[in-house]
């Protein structure tokens, strides 16, 4: 999806940083919270790999076991349809900075390409590494490492077989602790007898050389390792060569094979995102710390999925969203300091008695308040129910209004009420149906 103007002006309630089931669950969760009685967020998705899903996508999901298993992208179909359903973008950018503002009211997201956005509070769902167009060559040139070290032994063997038998380039793709690999690999070039400068190199490694120098294994086979990140895959129906960055520089390398080693990946996490001002927020090898709410020590800043580190698995991913959904959730409206505090009845228990006239939703037009509108169509749709005679050039101007991200005032409301020719209470009644129906969320 292109970066459109508003929603570069545009505030939201939360980011999502990663379209994976942590991050689309999160996502959806953060606009859903609950069918009724709770005003929505605005949410955003910020994807750099040209297909949502993450790693969902690589093959089928089980859930739990053999007996509740998703086929391979059933999982990321169900949640795309509800991503669709509330009006969700994923802004295919690749966000490279958090910035908190001056007193904590939002933060700045800086995207790869130049664009900055603005939201209240952010979850980083980015996952073990980000992903660019692997998926496309999927079980075509690119692999990935799973199934335990003795499925890994016969697919490098294989793959190295094929390469040397074939005039083939393969590698092996991942970071420092792909040298975990380096035993299965001399053990496979030897068994072809053949010259390990015909197969070099045969790791590239996402790391600084310097990492490595003390290593005894990387001193005796220096020859076997090559440093860089992929940043795309290129190829007419199967892999023919891969885009490398390195010292800032990229260049296209011949490769006919990729193993990605996820093995190492899973130990230290590629995260490339500065986040002002500087927290303590990763662990030692590099996953973002949380609590059981899946907040980080940043105030804001919540965390879901592999990027939190083990155990990993997609019931988890899509658990924890929820959770980190729910946290900005609380946040938000906190931050928005609602007077009748946040919702989340039926999730979290609220120890309070309301009186007899106590209302879920409380609506006052009259204060200049800023909705944030979606679903353009479906609220001309409950206009149109409601105001059977209005004209249809009335309601032309009514939904110059209710249009997406459109910020609304006081003023506006006045309109919307002279237009309708509706008192106050009323106008606060259809906006409370509207926010019921997940059509519009108050600022």
């Amino acid at each position: 999806m292109p970066v459109r103007n508003d929603f570069i002006n545009f505030t939201f309630d939360t980011a999502i940083i990663g379209a994976g089931p942590a991050g689309l669950s999160a996502a959806v969760r953060a606009r859903f919270v609950k069918s009724r009685g709770a005003f929505p967020m605005s949410a955003a998705v910020f994807e750099c790999s040209e297909t949502a899903g993450g790693l969902a996508n690589f093959g089928g999901t089980k859930i739990t076991g053999p007996s509740f298993h998703l086929e391979r992208g059933e999982l990321t179909a169900r949640l795309i349809k509800d991503v669709k359903l509330f009006d969700i973008p994923i802004i295919k950018d690749r966000i490279v900075k958090i910035k908190k503002a001056a007193g904590g009211s939002h933060f700045t997201l800086s995207g790869a390409g130049g664009g900055n956005y603005r939201s209240r509070s952010v979850i980083i769902a980015s996952g073990m590494r980000p992903l660019s167009n692997e998926i496309q060559f999927f079980g075509n040139g690119v692999e990935i490492t799973y199934m335990g070290y003795d499925f890994i032994n016969k697919m490098i063997s294989g793959f190295i077989g094929d390469a040397a038998r074939n005039d083939k380039k393969f590698i092996i793709y991942g970071n420092k602790y792909s040298m975990n690999l380096i035993n299965l690999v001399i053990s496979a070039v030897n068994c072809l007898k053949t010259d390990f400068d015909k197969m070099s190199p045969l790791f590239l490694i996402d790391a600084d050389e310097k990492e490595l120098t003390n290593d005894k294994t990387f001193k005796k086979y220096p020859f076997l390792f090559a440093f860089g990140k992929i940043v795309k895959f290129y190829g007419n129906g199967r892999l023919e060569k891969i885009a490398v960055e390195s010292g800032g520089r990229v260049s296209c390398e011949k490769a006919d094979r990729v193993l990605i080693d996820y093995n190492s990946f899973e130990l230290a996490p590629d995260f490339g995102v500065k986040i002002y001002p500087a927290a303590d927020i990763f662990d030692k090898t590099g996953f973002v710390k949380i609590s059981a709410s899946g907040a980080t020590k940043i105030k804001g800043v919540f965390a879901a999925g592999d990027i939190t580190g083990p155990y990993y698995s997609v019931s988890r991913a899509v658990a924890a969203g929820i959770t980190a959904a729910f946290s900005a959730y609380e946040y938000v409206m906190r931050l928005k300091k609602r007077s009748g505090g946040y919702s989340l009845f039926a999730y979290k228990a609220r120890n309070f008695i309301p009186d007899t006239g106590y209302r879920e939703i409380d609506i006052d037009s009259s204060r200049d308040e800023t909705p944030v509108l979606s679903k353009p169509a479906k609220i001309k749709k409950i206009l149109r129910a409601k105001f059977p005679d209005a004209p249809g050039p009335l309601m032309d101007k009514l939904m110059v209004y209710f249009v997406q991200y459109k910020i609304l005032a006081k003023k506006d409301f006045e309109e919307i009420s002279k237009l309708l020719n509706i008192s106050f209470i009323e106008l606060n009644d259809l906006i409370a149906f509207m926010i019921d129906e997940k059509l519009l969320g108050i600022e």
